[in-house]
């Protein structure tokens, strides 16, 4: 089991999670495979087309189409199944390097992710939330069930979602564990005080 990262800063702690799982370098290789399988397939298939002169010229473009010939709908299908890989290397190429970091202090969480662009940072008033969940989602195939987890921080009906989606709960609740102990919260909120 992989163990957040935990560091003290001047004022709070730091908790950093990586985002790596080794089937994202499977499938990085693949889609990197798959583009230039499509660009053979492309070239192939208009090999003594004017392939080239399509891609620079776009009244040729409208002339084949015009003329109700296949080279269009194959120069489209390769664009658009290229931009489809490339959108999928870059979702695993943030899989394979990014990390999620949590700043924990007392009046905020602050969450950053990188360094491949994501969504944008999120901070979170210490007043917004009263407890933090290990959320879980189940993504059902014909292979079976697959089990994400994120962590958010709640109150009443209010959700902070503070993580990505990962495989890993044990990592994510030893992350809750660590925020608990921070904020001093219990299962039902603050810790109440003994006077």
């Amino acid at each position: 089991m992989q163990m957040p990262d935990v560091r003290q800063v001047w004022n709070g702690i730091e908790i950093r999670l990586r985002w790596f799982a080794r089937v994202y370098l499977f499938l990085l290789a693949v889609e990197i495979a798959s583009i230039a399988a499509l660009f053979a397939f492309g070239i192939y298939a208009m090999a003594g087309r004017q392939f080239v002169i399509m891609i620079f010229d776009f009244n040729s473009f409208a002339d084949a189409l015009r003329a109700n010939q296949n080279d269009p709908f194959i120069m489209i299908f390769v664009m658009l199944g290229t931009l489809v890989l490339l959108l999928g290397i870059y979702y695993s190429l943030s899989r394979v390097f990014n990390s999620t970091l949590i700043t924990a202090t007392p009046e905020e969480i602050r969450v950053s992710s990188g360094p491949v662009p994501w969504a944008k940072g999120r901070v979170v008033r210490r007043s917004a939330f009263t407890r933090f969940e290990v959320e879980e989602h189940a993504q059902r195939t014909k292979g079976g069930t697959t089990y994400y987890y994120r962590l958010a921080a709640k109150r009443d009906d209010e959700t902070h979602r503070l993580t990505v989606y990962l495989q890993d709960d044990a990592l994510l609740r030893a992350v809750k564990e660590e925020l608990d102990k921070f904020y001093s919260l219990t299962e039902n909120g603050p810790a109440k005080s003994q006077s």
